[in-house]
């Protein structure tokens, strides 16, 4: 048997031929399961190359997103991020609460857990490079909750599995909105409530647009341009 986990996701990040040179490798009475958030084109490729019998389970395939997940934007200046950021730590995320922050690299992680660290917060940091023997210690603190606050790049992300997390934050706003769904994926979980935070500047809401599109919700409506236009108004949208 073998098992393929988060498949779309190892695609796009170019693990398309070691995925194949490992398949080559396996007897052809193998039982393969696969796993996949969205089923692109190279998924369904890879999928039905070879199989002649196979089944296909969709689960909430109208709901990309919980409806028991509370999302909320912040609509700052590129160099009012920082303060965002401790801002939401401080007062929107309860105390006690489990909270993933997402950064774009290694050095993005290790800066801003120094700086919630600074600020006062307990706060711990993986990126993908990192040895599993530290990875493996800095996320057993954090489900013991001797941290709170785990700031992690998408690829370390990748197997992170917080049974009770409660919040999750998006510092860098990603560009490819599955992306978002699979962050925001994190929390909500098990009939379980959660909240994603998106911290985003004016240079980005054209990401925020094609989120509302590609959810099927549409939530820009609730702000009006000339909200949009200043930096200093913080904007809530909700899907639903």
């Amino acid at each position: 048997m073998v098992v393929y986990d988060e498949c779309d996701r190892l695609f796009e990040m170019g693990f398309a031929e070691q995925l194949k040179a490992i398949t080559e490798k396996m007897p052809n009475n193998r039982q393969s399961l696969l796993f996949s958030a969205t089923i692109s084109a190279e998924v369904k490729d890879f999928t039905l190359a070879g199989i002649k019998d196979y089944r296909m389970v969709t689960v909430d395939k109208d709901n990309k997103i919980s409806d028991l997940l509370k999302i909320h934007f912040f609509v700052v200046r590129s160099n009012e991020k920082e303060a965002a950021l401790i801002y939401t730590l401080r007062e929107q995320v309860q105390q006690g609460e489990q909270t993933i922050i997402f950064g774009a690299t290694r050095y993005h992680v290790e800066y801003l857990c120094e700086l919630a660290i600074k600020a006062g917060f307990k706060a711990n940091f993986i990126y993908g490079a990192m040895d599993q023997f530290t990875r493996e210690e800095k996320l057993r603190d954090f489900r013991r909750k001797r941290v709170n606050f785990m700031f992690v790049t998408d690829l370390a992300a990748r197997g992170i599995d917080i049974p009770f997390l409660e919040n999750v934050i998006h510092y860098d706003f990603p560009t490819k909105m599955k992306l978002f769904i699979h962050r925001a994926g994190r929390t909500a979980r098990a009939g379980r409530k959660g909240t994603s935070y998106g911290i985003i500047t004016n240079e980005e809401l054209a990401y925020l647009h094609d989120l509302s599109i590609f959810v099927g919700r549409d939530h820009m409506d609730r702000v009006t341009p000339e909200q949009l236009s200043d930096p200093k108004i913080i904007c809530f949208g909700k899907i639903p």
